[in-house]
């Protein structure tokens, strides 16, 4: 009988423990209706990189004549177009076959975090975002909080923008062998299928009321992978990177490779 007393005994505490302890559901606290209306001033901002008819990708202005896109679009236009040369397409020029690649001034560029900023002198006049209002939140984001991709993806017209929305799934670190770790990426879930999404490389992504928290960079399926609004932001106001106002006139720039 205490045998059975006893057994009886450590079976209540082992539920109350399993109760007390145990981690409760993942609910998360800052989902978003999945209606919410995308933000024009983004959209706005967005431009086409590449041919009318193929090798397209994103970029975004941020200030007068900086535009922030991935490493890995930028060294592709090096690559086919000419050193310090990138095909920009507008709502104008999205259609234009032979549209002559516009030359750029590296701010800055790294590999590892697959982010690069270029000065586009001739563009100064392109709508670009107002950073201070999407970094109001610092760049942050919440793993299954709701967020717009605007992007291009497999060479959408520029008057289609496909505005894709998914949700954050969670940060990481990421780890090259090579590199010391770094914690400046994220994976995004999108409510795509599994096609790749050729041509959303760049493009901004925004939280559905309204804040910047990274930029696309790449998917296998439909996982994908970002850089955070506050690598970019690091980056931008480096010393060696100047962001004069538009009026006045574009000084040498040192330009910035990691």
């Amino acid at each position: 009988m205490r045998l059975l007393k006893v057994c009886a005994l450590f079976a209540a505490l082992s539920a109350l423990t399993a109760c007390a302890f145990s981690p409760a559901p993942f609910t998360p606290t800052h989902v978003r209706a999945e209606t919410c209306t995308p933000d024009t001033e983004v959209a706005d901002s967005v431009v086409v990189l590449g041919d009318a008819d193929d090798f397209t990708a994103t970029g975004f202005f941020v200030r007068p004549g900086i535009l922030v896109t991935n490493a890995h679009v930028a060294d592709a236009h090096f690559a086919r177009y000419g050193a310090n040369k990138m095909r920009i397409r507008t709502a104008e020029t999205i259609n234009v076959a032979d549209l002559t690649p516009q030359t750029v001034i590296p701010l800055y560029h790294s590999v590892k975090k697959d982010l690069a900023i270029v000065l586009v002198p001739s563009m100064q006049a392109h709508p670009n975002l107002n950073w201070d209002y999407l970094m109001r939140r610092g760049g942050k984001s919440h793993p299954g909080e709701a967020a717009f991709l605007y992007g291009n993806p497999n060479g959408a017209l520029w008057q289609h923008i496909p505005v894709l929305l998914g949700r954050v799934e969670t940060h990481r670190d990421i780890r090259i062998p090579g590199f010391a770790p770094f914690s400046q990426m994220r994976l995004t879930h999108k409510a795509v299928d599994a096609t790749p999404l050729f041509g959303a490389s760049g493009a901004p992504i925004v939280t559905c009321d309204g804040a910047f928290v990274g930029m696309h960079a790449g998917s296998g399926g439909t996982v994908g992978s970002a850089v955070p609004a506050s690598v970019i932001e690091d980056a931008l106001f480096r010393a060696t990177v100047q962001l004069p106002a538009a009026s006045v006139p574009w000084p040498p720039l040192q330009p910035i490779t990691e």
